[in-house]
């Protein structure tokens, strides 16, 4: 049994974060208020396969949970993966980035399905694998604090950005390959880590967030550059012998 939820991070905040705080009081809502609804009601919130295109659960669907842990668990990754993404672009960005991401999935996932049979999905998974991926280029080396049950014993423990994402990221893909790569639950959270990685990549190349030389491209470039620099040193350190004269042959005994 394996349940990690990364609940901190030590990254730079720049921006008081309310937009993530506002996103997980209008996802608790949202939950509270499905207690009360019909099951059409709830049908129609959900991201439905084979109905057509539907735009506005292309942003209601990112709202409804199955549980309080399914629920929990997503917030608790908004809270940390979210403050350290609007951290450094402010909610005026990160809102709009945070239902951009939703939406733009949700949309590309409901024309995939749309000649499926009935069924659907739901949940802010998708966008939190984004969010995910977002924080995998722009803080690679931040740590975040995870903590939870592994093998049945609690745990918790400190990871840097980039081990924690690459582990989640190959577990997903794992299970994708297990069931074959059909649409899952795995596919549809790698589809969204595809989605904030571009968006990543994308911000640190427009310049339109400053991660002051740690983003995900500078520190390779200096660790690159490190293993450079030290294979020069040692080949410094290896002087070559001098070669020695060679003298002349002598006669013996001498003339």
């Amino acid at each position: 049994m394996i349940l990690l939820f990364p609940y901190r991070t030590d990254a730079p905040v720049y921006h008081v974060p309310v937009g993530t705080i506002g996103l997980i009081i209008i996802n608790v809502i949202a939950f509270v208020a499905m207690f009360g609804a019909s099951e059409e009601g709830f049908e129609s919130s959900i991201l439905q396969y084979g109905e057509g295109l539907k735009p506005l659960q292309w942003v209601t669907s990112n709202f409804v949970h199955g549980g309080f842990w399914h629920l929990a668990g997503n917030m608790v990754a908004l809270w940390t993966f979210g403050f350290l993404v609007e951290g450094k672009v402010g909610p005026l960005v990160f809102v709009p980035l945070y239902l951009g991401m939703g939406f733009v999935q949700c949309g590309l996932e409901q024309a995939v399905m749309s000649h499926a049979g009935h069924g659907g999905s739901f949940g802010a998974s998708a966008i939190l694998f984004g969010l995910m991926a977002i924080s995998l280029v722009w803080s690679p080396r931040n740590d975040v604090g995870v903590a939870g049950i592994l093998f049945f014993r609690p745990v918790s423990f400190d990871a840097p950005v980039v081990v924690f994402t690459l582990v989640m990221f190959g577990w997903e893909a794992l299970q994708a390959w297990i069931v074959g790569f059909s649409v899952s639950t795995a596919i549809l959270h790698m589809s969204g880590a595809v989605i904030g990685l571009l968006v990543g990549i994308a911000f640190v190349k427009l310049h339109w967030v400053d991660c002051e030389g740690w983003d995900i491209f500078a520190v390779m470039t200096v660790t690159v550059g490190e293993k450079s620099e030290k294979k020069t040193k040692k080949k410094k350190k290896k002087k070559k012998k001098p070669v020695e004269e060679a003298q002349p042959k002598r006669k013996w005994p001498p003339e």
